[in-house]
């Protein structure tokens, strides 16, 4: 079994819409899975799942910044 799906704990999937106008299907990492929304502002970053897949995910943007 590969590592990709080798995975602790829960995992969030979402349907994020990029700026340029389509939809991906896609991780959210790095969340309080209790503080999300609908229309929550997210950037993307890259997981290596092997050796040879890298895969984009997304985190909440910082409000902070």
């Amino acid at each position: 079994v590969s590592k990709a799906y080798c995975v602790d704990g829960p995992q969030v999937l979402a349907l994020v819409r990029l700026e340029e106008g389509p939809q991906m299907m896609s991780h959210v990492i790095d969340c309080d899975e209790d503080n999300l929304s609908i229309g929550l502002a997210v950037e993307v970053t890259f997981q290596e799942w092997s050796q040879d897949i890298v895969m984009p995910v997304f985190k909440p943007i910082d409000s902070g910044r």
